[in-house]
């Protein structure tokens, strides 16, 4: 998809006596980008980001973004097998070795 994101609405903060709750609004056309994005890339759900705007508008202080990163993909190549650790005592001992 295109690398400027996909915005798809606004939210606000709302204080509750349960603590903190985001009111989400999307309109028809955001809702329907979303759902365009939905049926190019053959998903059934979305992971959407709430992020905090820089300059508020109005009571809307946060937006909604398509949030689009996948695991990379898996590398088909074999993987190089573990070099076997090389053993001081497999080495024979030098001559002048000797502290005697």
């Amino acid at each position: 998809m295109a690398t400027q994101g996909i915005y798809c609405g606004s939210a606000k903060v709302r204080q509750t006596r349960f603590g903190d709750q985001y009111e989400v609004r999307m309109f028809r056309d955001e809702v329907q980008r979303l759902m365009d994005y939905l049926d190019e890339q053959g998903l059934r759900s979305a992971r959407i980001d709430v992020c905090a705007r820089r300059e508020p508008k109005d009571e809307w202080t946060h937006y909604l973004k398509v949030n689009e990163w996948t695991p990379p993909a898996a590398s088909t190549a074999e993987p190089e097998p573990a070099q076997p650790a090389r053993s001081v005592a497999a080495q024979p001992p030098a001559e002048d070795d000797i502290p005697f």
